[in-house]
C-alpha cells in the first residue's frame, strides 16, 4: 500500500464502505506493470506505475461499477497468471494470482464485485475467517 497510498486515498472519502484490496499486475503493451485495487461500494480505484526507478510514474483511475459493461476472466499460456479483462469507459486487462493457502479465490471475488454478482455485505462472510482468526 506504501507505493500507491496516496493514489488510492485521493478517491477515498470518509462516507465510503471498504470493500476488497487486492494486488494486480496492470497489462499494458505487453508488459505487466505493479498496480493494485482497492473496490468500494460503488467504484474501484485502480493505481499503477510506469518507468524505471529515478522515472517511475504514479497514476490512478476510478471505474464506476456502473460504467462496467462486462468482465471476463482468461488464462495466460506463457505466465502461471490468469488475466481479469474489464470492459468500461476504457479496456483493462489486470493479471493475477491465486493466492495459496487461502480456500476463497480472491480474484474470483473482485470479479464477482466488478461484475455485480456479490456485494459488500457477503463480502465479509466470503472472508471470514480466511486472513484473520473468527472472534472469539
Amino acid at each position: 500500500m506504501g507505493l500507491f497510498g496516496d493514489e488510492i486515498a485521493a478517491h477515498v472519502h470518509g462516507s465510503d464502505r471498504a470493500g476488497l484490496f487486492v494486488p494486480v499486475a496492470l497489462v499494458e503493451d505487453g508488459k505487466d506493470l505493479p498496480a493494485c485495487a482497492l473496490t468500494l461500494q460503488d467504484r474501484a480505484i485502480v493505481a499503477w506505475s510506469n518507468g524505471k526507478t529515478w522515472r517511475l510514474k504514479q497514476f490512478e483511475a476510478v471505474i464506476p461499477f456502473s460504467s462496467i459493461k462486462g468482465v471476463e476472466q482468461g488464462t495466460r499460456p506463457d505466465a502461471p497468471t490468469s488475466t481479469l479483462r474489464v470492459s468500461a469507459d476504457r479496456d483493462w486487462c489486470f493479471a493475477h494470482h491465486k493466492f495459496n493457502g487461502v480456500d476463497t479465490d480472491v480474484p474470483a471475488l473482485l470479479i464477482c464485485i466488478l461484475k455485480g454478482t456479490e456485494t459488500l455485505d457477503a463480502l465479509s462472510v466470503l472472508l471470514q475467517g480466511q486472513f484473520f482468526p473468527d472472534p472469539a
